[in-house]
């Protein structure tokens, strides 16, 4: 998600930066395990640094994936059609929905001294992909779970191009695997569809049909023993 955010959000960076290295500092005075007054009071200092960069953190990230993730939802059907709608994807900022990350910073400081580390933060946001009320991770096949990835690499892609007017280039290792001929045809005709840059590797020549993608600039390669021919 960050690679998306850092590249549509010019300020991502420096609040990133901000909140690393309140997080640093932090997490070495918690390791320390010193309660005085003197510590209480610059872990106090750290705190208020790390909520003012993970409130900006979090506007963008939000932002980010307003914008996100209704392309996601565009690509995903049309790789597995109506099932598309039984699939969620639900953004953790990394501290609880019902608190602000100062309250959550102050009730969870005894378990952050016994961890050594802060335990809630912009540094703990995560995508939590589900089907229905269970994880995706705990239905989807492998080559089910790969169309998601897919589905999101592309959506990011499309994001990027709109926001800066520029395309990305697709680095893709072994499109093939876990994919049966009718769901590589689909992700590559998604693929096509960007007008972006592609390398793809597969391990047999055979498990891609370029010829029904209807381009004619499309080149091979083969590589055997390090020996590169085309």
């Amino acid at each position: 998600m960050d690679w998306g955010v850092f590249h549509v959000e010019p300020s991502f960076l420096d609040n990133w930066r901000r909140a690393s290295k309140s997080i640093a500092n932090r997490n070495r005075l918690l390791k320390q395990g010193q309660k005085s007054s003197a510590e209480s009071a610059q872990i106090n200092a750290w705190d208020r640094e790390l909520c003012l960069a993970a409130s900006a953190i979090d506007e963008s990230r939000t932002r980010y994936l307003e914008r996100l993730l209704p392309a996601f939802q565009t690509i995903y059907e049309k790789l597995v059609g109506n099932h598309s709608t039984d699939l969620q994807i639900i953004y953790k900022r990394g501290w609880s929905a019902d608190h602000t990350l100062d309250e959550a910073l102050a009730s969870n400081k005894e378990v952050d001294f016994r961890y050594g580390s802060t335990q809630s933060g912009p540094h703990r946001a995560d995508l939590d992909v589900k089907l229905g009320s269970r994880r995706a991770q705990e239905i989807l096949s492998r080559g089910q779970e790969k169309l998601v990835v897919c589905a999101l690499k592309v959506a990011q892609g499309e994001v990027l191009s709109q926001a800066v007017d520029r395309k990305c280039i697709y680095l893709i290792d072994d499109l093939p695997a876990e994919l049966d001929p009718f769901n590589r045809e689909k992700v590559m005709q998604q693929l096509v569809q960007t007008s972006a840059q592609l390398f793809i590797t597969s391990v047999e020549a055979t498990a891609i049909d370029t010829d029904s993608l209807g381009r004619s600039d499309i080149a091979k390669f083969h590589v055997e023993r390090g020996i590169l021919t085309g």
